[in-house]
């Protein structure tokens, strides 16, 4: 479109194709919104969303579920409980809203990463002001498959801690990477 509009994550789809996420400005009702986009294979759009309130939204992490569907996280100024919230959404194949959820506190919260676990829930990473010390930590959410909160840890909390990246390993467990 004819603002700013960026994507901060892509995957290739069951179908060979690709989705994508990330924000726009150009369309949607906010400034900007979560933008997510279904390519097909050879890069034509298939359909495109937005998603958001009138305040910032971003989509910083998208994955196909094993329904077909899609799970999307980034942060949000557009609802929830503080100055920016996590939001994940479950999209429906078509891109439609299944459910969405914030999670956060008074503070600066937000995601970077979401997967689908083996027992079909989510792990999403980012970082929190709002829980642990009061400065940016890591904050790890284990979430089952409608959106709940399973268990959830800060981990830092020296003015350090963002993880941009997260996945099941072999063992049950986690890797997180980030700064």
């Amino acid at each position: 479109g004819g603002d700013w509009d960026g994507a901060y994550s892509i995957h290739e789809t069951s179908d060979g194709g690709y989705v994508v996420a990330g924000e726009t400005s150009s369309f949607g009702a906010g400034r900007p919104d979560f933008w997510v986009l279904k390519l097909r294979h050879y890069g034509t759009v298939e359909w495109q969303k937005t998603y958001g309130g009138t305040d910032q939204d971003e989509a910083h992490s998208i994955q196909q579920t094993s329904d077909g569907g899609y799970i999307v996280a980034g942060i949000t100024s557009s609802f929830g409980a503080g100055k920016c919230d996590i939001w994940v959404l479950k999209l429906r194949p078509d891109g439609t809203v299944e459910w969405q959820k914030t999670y956060g506190g008074g503070d600066w919260d937000g995601a970077y990463s979401i997967h689908e676990t083996s027992d079909g829930g989510y792990i999403v990473a980012g970082d929190t002001s709002s829980f642990g010390t009061g400065e940016p930590a890591v904050w790890v959410l284990k979430l089952r498959p409608d959106g709940t909160v399973d268990w959830q840890k800060a981990y830092g909390g020296d003015n350090l801690g963002r993880a941009h990246s997260i996945h099941e390993t072999n063992d049950g467990g986690y890797v997180v990477a980030g700064l």
